[in-house]
């Protein structure tokens, strides 16, 4: 005959709640993580001195670059995507970006 047991519960220890506390802090130092990535491609697309690129749509999640908008020329997409990709600390760019002719974009681009 088997007889089964339950483990004895300890008490938990100081050490033991301190790492469910960095678990839990994780997502919050994430969340700044992408903030200041975010702000440093931002500032890096203005640097460019385009001011098409300064109204591009930047968001970031985990290190993956998000960048939306419109522009009105390929070179100018692959201008941002190149700005936003060789920014240390991302890992990956997704693009958005509708390539239209507007008035609107012809006169930012003078």
């Amino acid at each position: 005959m088997i007889l089964l047991q339950e483990p004895p519960r300890r008490a938990p220890t100081p050490g033991m709640s301190l790492a469910v506390r960095r678990r839990e802090d994780q997502a919050h130092v994430f969340q700044e993580d992408d903030a200041r990535l975010a702000t440093i491609v931002r500032r890096r697309l203005i640097e460019l001195g385009n001011p098409q690129l300064r109204y591009l749509g930047v968001e970031v999640l985990h290190g993956r670059v998000s960048l939306t908008g419109q522009l009105n020329r390929y070179y100018l997409l692959q201008v941002a995507q190149n700005a936003a990709s060789s920014t240390p600390g991302v890992v990956d760019v997704e693009i958005d970006i509708r390539v239209v002719r507007t008035p609107e974009l012809e006169l930012m681009a003078e």
